[in-house]
């Protein structure tokens, strides 16, 4: 599983040198905020903190990308000692919803590993899994340093949870 997320990744960014510059540039990116358990895990672990960073390369002028993000979380439980954390590697693809004015729309889909390290104590336990996300947010400048906002879910067979994060966009053209 592993091998087929480095893989994917390094075609996304071998994309990066065949895509011609587009009105919208590529853009590094670092985001965080909370995260919200849901189903099961939701009734055992808390909400918790999550940080991510990654990669934007236009695909043509259609407004769609592909990006690659790695993201790490914790969600804790009312037993002292007693964390998850979500600890994800994804492939994105996504569109900038064109509408006028400043504020961008933008939705996004990812698939790619998502493992967790179960901790108690001093004991600890990863497993690793195939997980998914589907989310969008709001773009809310243009700048060469831009500010937007995102709501996401994330799940594998392990864990699922909602994800409300604030980010800065930093473009590379």
């Amino acid at each position: 599983m592993i091998r087929r997320v480095l893989l994917a990744s390094a075609a996304v960014l071998s994309l990066s040198l065949a895509v011609p510059t587009t009105a919208h540039s590529q853009s590094v990116y670092v985001l965080a905020g909370g995260a919200f358990p849901t189903s099961e895990f939701g009734e055992v672990f808390d909400t918790g903190w999550m940080v991510a960073g990654g990669l934007k390369l236009p695909i043509g002028p259609g407004g769609f990308w592909l990006g690659v993000e790695g993201s790490y979380g914790q969600n804790g439980t009312p037993a002292d000692g007693v964390d998850a954390n979500p600890i994800g590697a994804m492939a994105k693809i996504g569109l900038d919803v064109p509408v006028p004015g400043g504020i961008q729309p933008f939705v996004f889909a990812g698939a790619g590993l998502l493992a967790t390290k179960f901790s108690v104590g001093e004991l600890s336990e990863t497993e690793s899994k195939f997980g998914y996300q589907l989310g969008g947010g709001l773009d809310l400048g243009s700048g060469v340093i831009s500010p937007f906002v995102e709501v996401r879910f994330e799940s594998s067979e392990d864990i699922d949870f909602f994800a409300a994060l604030f980010g800065l966009s930093i473009g590379l053209n």
